[in-house]
């Protein structure tokens, strides 16, 4: 099943290299968008909302948001502390998948789905928080967080798979 997941991954990489994109350096990585993505550099407190994804037939429409961030802890502290959040918040919080996988370029990660039971502005509950955890450059590690609500998960997080796997050090 595993290396089933790994050559589906790396097909849509490939395919994801023929499409126009655009790049992005945050954090001390760099991430490869493809031209549905619309960059951002918004600040909400210790966060940056890099892009933001539209819908395309309802431009006004926001579908979700990849945000970054630099958090204290490490790679498996704040990973595990997101695994560990629905048992702290039965009935609000449901997990809805966690792996440990590797960029292409070699970087170990964790990624983490949540699904969240209560609506978060602009997005229809149950919302869905999609967090990428990579090691930070000199301590700690990045967050990348995909926000969306459920109904759009599926597609957004098959969108982000090429961007997710391409993501280099800087």
């Amino acid at each position: 099943m595993k290396l089933l997941l790994q050559m589906i991954l790396l097909i849509v990489a490939v395919s994801f290299s023929n499409e126009k994109t655009w790049q992005q350096d945050a954090f001390g990585y760099r991430l490869r968008w493809n031209s549905d993505w619309k960059k951002s550099g918004e600040k909400q407190a210790e966060a940056t909302i890099l892009a933001r994804r539209f819908d395309e037939s309802n431009p006004g429409r926001l579908l979700g948001e990849f945000v970054g961030v630099h958090l204290t802890g490490t790679m498996e502290t704040e990973s595990n502390g997101m695994l560990k959040s629905p048992e702290m918040n039965p009935g609000i919080m449901e997990l809805l998948d966690s792996a440990t996988l590797r960029t292409k370029s070699g970087t170990k990660f964790t990624c983490v789905a949540l699904q969240v039971n209560v609506s978060m502005e602009p997005f229809e509950a149950p919302t869905v928080f999609y967090s990428i955890y990579l090691p930070g450059k000199n301590q700690g590690c990045v967050s990348f967080k995909l926000r969306c609500s459920k109904k759009d998960f599926k597609t957004l997080k098959n969108d982000l798979i090429p961007v997710i796997l391409g993501i280099e050090s800087t």
